[in-house]
């Protein structure tokens, strides 16, 4: 198949912008196409955006407990990996169980802080129960 070489797609002007675009926009301008200043632009993207960030803050601390738990498997002189590993060569399965239920304990705490500054910082949005 041949590359055949044509005009590039501008995809910064459509005919429909999107929210992103006029973001973008706003971020571009100095004063955005509806005159809307700094502090009035960051006063009304920025809790918009909040919902997005904690939906992402949720993984993003999981993620970061097992990757803490994994790096201390590796090479720690001490923590809860360590504790894990060094019970596991010793064949000592009730020790090993403890480390994993705190470090379980430690998650559920975690997500539970998140959770809590979620709510009480996006108290004005409306909740969704799945």
């Amino acid at each position: 198949m041949r590359y055949v070489r044509g005009p590039r797609p501008n995809f910064r002007r459509s005919a429909s912008k999107s929210a992103t675009a006029k973001i973008a926009d706003m971020a571009i301008t100095p004063h955005g196409e509806n005159g809307v200043g700094d502090a009035k632009s960051i006063a009304s993207i920025v809790p918009r955006q909040l919902a997005w960030v904690f939906a992402a803050l949720m993984p993003a601390v999981s993620f970061a407990l097992i990757g803490d738990i994994v790096g201390e498997f590796i090479g720690a002189e001490r923590g809860l990996g360590k504790l894990i590993v060094e019970a596991e060569t010793r064949a000592n399965v009730s020790e090993m169980m403890v480390a994993i239920f705190v470090t379980m304990v430690v998650g559920m705490l975690l997500a539970y802080i998140v959770r809590s500054l979620q709510s009480y910082i996006l108290r004005w949005q409306q909740q969704f129960e799945a």
